[in-house]
């Protein structure tokens, strides 16, 4: 664990040490055994110790759906997300094992029935927000279209990039929906 070396005695840094609880997360190391270890090896109290690793359980969560968006959604190349940790200063061989097991466990998650639910209803949302700024775009081009028939402004607003926009964004999200709602189910 990285933490092992806040063991010692010595002043503690706080960055560092969240930095070090947030690395042994990614690791896979069990969040309780980081708060038994903060508590009783680092002396922390116990309320902090829980605060510090739920704090960077959460970050890492956070880092996880990233991914995860950028593999579903984005259809980014592992290796390019995984620079793109390195470049957020995570460890080279620490931020490629993220990105693998990320990927996996979105395939996993895509085999399941319920795994493939939730993934339809990301989409579904997608497909709904699409449909939001279409009809956002055209409204606004239709309100400015009627103000200037009828003498109340005097110039036409043609929204073109909400209305493309909405188009892209449901097209898209309605091939995921698809790609989801019609995979063969390995369970």
């Amino acid at each position: 664990m990285r933490v092992d070396r806040f063991a010692e005695p010595g002043d503690i840094e706080p960055a560092e040490l969240a930095s070090a609880v947030f690395f042994d997360l990614v690791e896979g190391v069990d969040p309780e055994t980081l708060v038994r270890f903060l508590a009783e090896r680092v002396e922390l109290p116990l309320e902090e110790a829980q605060a510090i690793v739920g704090k960077e359980n959460g970050r890492l969560q956070d880092r996880m759906h990233w991914v995860a968006d950028q593999l579903e959604q984005q259809r980014q190349r592992p290796p390019a997300i995984a620079d793109t940790l390195v470049e957020q200063d995570w460890p080279a061989a620490l931020a490629a094992a993220f990105v693998d097991r990320t990927q996996r466990e979105l395939s996993l998650l895509a085999q399941s029935a319920a795994g493939r639910d939730q993934l339809m209803a990301k989409s579904r949302r997608g497909m709904l927000f699409g449909l939001l700024w279409f009809a956002g775009g055209a409204f606004a081009t239709w309100i400015s279209q009627y103000a200037v028939e009828h003498g109340f402004g005097s110039y036409l607003l043609l929204a073109w990039g909400p209305i493309i926009f909405g188009v892209v964004l449901f097209a898209h999200s309605a091939f995921r929906w698809c790609r989801h709602r019609f995979a063969r189910t390995l369970t």
